[in-house]
This record gives C-alpha cells, sequence and structure tokens, in this order.
C-alpha cells in the first residue's frame, strides 16, 4: 500500500486533534490548489467518521455487540479458533491479508483500505462473527475508534445500517494487483513471500 494517508488517525481519535481543524486544513489546500473542497477523499473520510459518531448516539445498542439490521443477528457465524488466529497472527495464505494483520501488529495501524480486505475476508470468506474481529482491531489500533471500527466491520459483514450487499466479497488476489501492484508492501511485512 502507497503511503498515501495523513496519518493523523491517532491525534484524531485521542482529541488531539479536531474535525474542524482538518476541515480548515482541507479548505486551505484546496484553495491554494484550485481545487473543490467538496471533493475532498480526506473530507468524506472525516464524514463518515462522524456518520459513525451519529448511529452511536442514535442507536445506542450500537454499544452492546447488536447489529444495526436486527435480522442479521440471526447469521450463523463459524467458530473456528485455529482459522481465528491464523487471521490474528497473519498466516492465512492470502498475502495481502497476512501482510495487513501482521502491519496491525507490529504497528498499531493498517491503512482504510486493508480493514476493508481484511474485514471482508474475515466475515465473507471465513464467515467468522464481525465481533470477535472487530474486537481484535480495538485491542491493537492506536487510531481505535469504537463508532468507526463498529461501524466499518458491520459494513463488511452487511449487518450495518450502510452495509456492503451480502454477496460483495474483496477478492484478495485482485485487491492485492490493484493497491500492491508490485508486491512492495506484501514482501515488507511477509518476508516469505520474497523467496516466491
Amino acid at each position: 500500500m502507497k503511503p498515501a494517508t495523513s496519518t493523523l488517525s491517532p491525534y484524531l481519535a485521542l482529541g488531539a486533534l479536531g474535525p474542524r481543524q482538518c476541515l480548515e486544513a482541507i479548505l486551505y489546500i484546496c484553495n491554494q490548489e484550485g481545487r473543490r473542497w467538496q471533493e475532498s477523499i480526506w473530507l468524506k473520510e472525516l464524514a463518515w467518521r462522524d456518520f459513525y459518531r451519529q448511529l452511536m448516539s442514535h442507536f445506542p445498542f450500537l454499544c452492546m455487540n447488536r447489529p444495526f439490521k436486527p435480522e442479521t443477528d440471526a447469521l450463523v457465524w463459524r467458530e473456528n479458533e485455529e482459522e481465528f488466529q491464523a487471521w490474528c497472527e497473519g498466516r492465512t495464505g492470502f498475502p495481502i491479508v497476512d501482510a495487513a494483520m501482521r502491519q496491525l501488529n507490529q504497528t498499531g495501524w493498517m491503512h482504510n483500505r486493508l480493514r476493508m480486505i481484511t474485514a471482508s475476508f474475515f466475515t465473507k470468506l471465513m464467515f467468522a462473527d464481525w465481533r470477535k474481529g472487530e474486537a481484535y482491531f480495538m485491542s491493537k489500533l492506536i487510531d481505535g475508534e469504537f463508532a468507526a471500527n463498529n461501524g466499518g466491520w458491520q459494513w463488511s459483514a452487511s449487518t450495518g445500517c450502510d452495509a456492503a450487499p451480502y454477496f460483495r466479497v474483496f477478492n484478495p488476489t485482485r485487491q492485492s494487483q490493484t493497491y500492491d501492484e508490485n508486491g512492495d508492501f506484501i514482501r515488507r511485512f511477509v518476508p516469505e513471500a520474497r523467496q516466491t
């Protein structure tokens, strides 16, 4: 993954930086570069962050390990501790997933695209309970914010209010080809991939 993020999420999570300060920076930069601030990707990410916080305040049951869509609470998730540990440790055999999980374990941070890939893999391919993945992420992320983490996991599991359709699965191989075309990120965190 290219280092194309602001890396400010830990400061936002801690409250050392506020979203209004970020908006001021967006307005300033876009004005300097002659771009429309309303089209800023960073602004959209800040809006998602706020959206998930708003959901928590309007639907407090989201703080209680319950899905936004009540009918999805009837889903029967697979319980396989060995597979769960392999995912946690970055030993799934899918290089982009393994690299992302190892980066999380080593640094406490993961690119948003990788969060979506690993969560999709967890919920849609392993068919593991999103709550277990959500809890693991919160135990590791230096920028972990409960509302955004919960919202992202529910999106991936198709249980949230803005859920990806149940049939939408991030293909890990295609994601690797698109976002790590030369395999640099994978080789950095999965050293055994250098030998192949």
